[in-house]
C-alpha cells in the first residue's frame, strides 16, 4: 500500500512539473519568436497541444474518478442524462465456474447524497441491479435491495449474484 501511495504521489508530482513545463513552453513560443509571434489562441488550439493537456488531465484523476468520467462520457454519447439522484457504493467480483459460466457477485454497500422525496425531508430508498446490455445477458434477472425507511444515506450490506456466460466475460 505504501509503495502504491508513493508511486501515486511521485506520478502527480511529475504531472505537475510537466504542466509547469507546458506553461513555460507556451510563454516561450509567445515571447521569443520575433517576427513570427504566435497568438495564444493559435497555440492553445493546436490539436497536439490540446491532446497533451487532455492526457495530462486524465492522468491527474484518481482511478474512481476516471471510471466515473468514462461512464459519464459514454452516457452522454448515448444521449442519456444523469438524474443526479445520488451515489451508490457497490463492490463487484467475478468467480469462474467449471461449467462454462461465471458468477458476478455484487455487494451493495450503501448509497449517499440521495434526494429527499418524502415530506419529512427523507426518502425510503431501494436499489435495483441488473446486468446490461439486456440482449447479451437475458438470463440475468433484475434484483432489488430491501427498502430502507426514512434515510438519505442507507447502508445495505446486501449480496447479489448474477450468472454470466463465459463467452461474455472480457
Amino acid at each position: 500500500k505504501d509503495v502504491v501511495e508513493n508511486e501515486t504521489r511521485t506520478g502527480r508530482r511529475t504531472l505537475r512539473r510537466v504542466g509547469e513545463s507546458l506553461k513555460y513552453l507556451k510563454n516561450h513560443f509567445q515571447n521569443n519568436l520575433g517576427d513570427h509571434n504566435i497568438e495564444e489562441e493559435a497555440l492553445v488550439s493546436q490539436p497536439t497541444f490540446i491532446e497533451v493537456l487532455d492526457t495530462m488531465e486524465l492522468q491527474k484523476l484518481e482511478t474512481t474518478d476516471l471510471i466515473i468520467r468514462h461512464y459519464k462520457e459514454q452516457s452522454e454519447e448515448r444521449g442519456e442524462r444523469s438524474t443526479g439522484a445520488g451515489v451508490i457504493d457497490i463492490k463487484l467480483s467475478l468467480k469462474e465456474r467449471r461449467d462454462g459460466k461465471a458468477i458476478l457477485f455484487a455487494k451493495l454497500l450503501g448509497a449517499r447524497e440521495l434526494i429527499a422525496l418524502d415530506t419529512n425531508g427523507k426518502s425510503d430508498p431501494f436499489i435495483q441491479l441488473q446486468v446490461v446490455p439486456y440482449h447479451l445477458f437475458p438470463d440475468c434477472e433484475l434484483k432489488q435491495s430491501t427498502v430502507k425507511k426514512s434515510t438519505l444515506e442507507p447502508i445495505y450490506n446486501e449480496m447479489f449474484e448474477f450468472i454470466i456466460p463465459q463467452d461474455q466475460i472480457l
